[in-house]
């Protein structure tokens, strides 16, 4: 089963199975700025290769959100509730100790390879024979993430995030957001895996911690500037963290999975 990953998504899996190092150590030392913390004993999805599932927060995803939660996260989210519509899938979820003994939570966003944030750039797109559900709720999540945005801009007047520029980045900064005005705290943390030379060959490997500052500046600073990174923002009474970090990848993706993506696959 471990053979049957790639890139981001296996580099996360031999993170939370110990192979790259201590994954609670790891993500404390990712979490000092916040004064947050994890326990050993805390929960977090997924959980290794023998359970991969990522975690949809606006899915039943207890205990790490009880389920009233989740429910007015996909009732924000969604117009038509059906069972192939979701929000974001998140790479890694945990649950976290903030200060005061405040629980919350931390969402990790991973990539292996340059090309994966480049794509972060596009617009949502509906297909043209998209059904009459499909533009109810896109139509939903354009105001989902315009309410996020507008409320952000308390904090910086130059925050920009829309369902019709850089949408991935766009909607998980929504997300966190809708998490944090709900009273949970929560960092959000955008992972750069370095040194997987093999996925790399997609793109570019990501080569080091100040490699991947520049790109996240360079993709996602005219919707949400860089100087709002790496600082508390106060949602209401709630904080909110948007922190970039890297992890050393702890071997090479498999070449028959990157020749699989450069034939029209995917590999992430």
């Amino acid at each position: 089963m471990v053979n049957e990953y790639a890139g981001s998504r296996m580099h996360v899996l031999d993170w939370v199975e110990g192979r790259s190092g201590g994954f609670v150590e790891s993500l404390n030392a990712m979490l000092t700025l916040t004064g947050a913390s994890v326990s050993p004993e805390a929960l977090w999805r997924p959980v290794g290769y023998s359970n991969p599932a990522e975690a949809l927060l606006d899915r039943d995803c207890a205990p790490l959100l009880p389920a009233q939660v989740s429910r007015c996260l996909r009732e924000w989210w969604l117009a038509v509730d059906h069972p192939t519509a979701s929000g974001p899938n998140w790479d890694l979820v945990a649950a976290v100790d903030f200060p005061e003994r405040r629980r919350g939570l931390v969402l990790v966003e991973a990539k292996a390879h340059v090309g994966e944030l480049a794509n972060e750039g596009a617009a949502k797109r509906l297909r043209s024979d998209a059904s009459a559900n499909s533009h109810k709720n896109h139509e939903r999540i354009g105001r989902a993430v315009a309410e996020a945005c507008q409320a952000l801009r308390a904090s910086d007047a130059r925050i920009g995030i829309s369902r019709d520029r850089c949408y991935q980045f766009s909607n998980r900064v929504a997300f966190a957001w809708k998490l944090a005005s709900l009273g949970i705290p929560t960092a959000l943390i955008y992972l750069g895996f370095t040194g997987d030379a093999v996925i790399g060959r997609l793109s570019a490997q990501i080569r080091d911690a100040e490699h991947w500052r520049s790109l996240i500046k360079q993709q996602t600073d005219d919707v949400f500037p860089t100087e709002m990174w790496e600082r508390e923002i106060a949602v209401v009474s709630t904080p909110l963290w948007l922190l970039a970090r890297t992890l050393p990848a702890y071997r090479h993706s498999p070449e028959l999975a990157v020749r699989r993506a450069s034939r029209g696959g995917q590999a992430s």
